[in-house]
């Protein structure tokens, strides 16, 4: 039914001409350059996001903080002066 010849196994198919190539070129690949190169691009794009981020989080830990001492101040204010109008002062 086929005019086409069977198959001749002296004959390479097209994976085995070009398998070699193409895992030379994998390999070729500097991984880490690549890498550096996409961290750099990353961070350049985010910079001003952490940059933010790491202000607000810094302004609500300082509002803690001061809050927290203002209590604490007000705490041994109020019990030093308890201690001063007591009568065994």
């Amino acid at each position: 039914m086929s005019n086409f010849p069977s198959f001749d196994p002296s004959i390479p198919v097209l994976t085995e001409v070009f398998q070699e190539p193409a895992a030379a070129a994998a390999s070729a690949v500097d991984w880490e350059a690549l890498e550096r190169r996409l961290f750099e691009h990353l961070m350049e794009n985010i910079h001003g996001q952490i940059e933010s981020a790491v202000e607000r989080a810094m302004q609500l830990a300082i509002g803690d903080i001061r809050n927290s001492v203002r209590g604490a101040v007000k705490e041994i204010i109020a019990q030093e002066i308890s201690r001063l109008k007591s009568p065994t002062a």
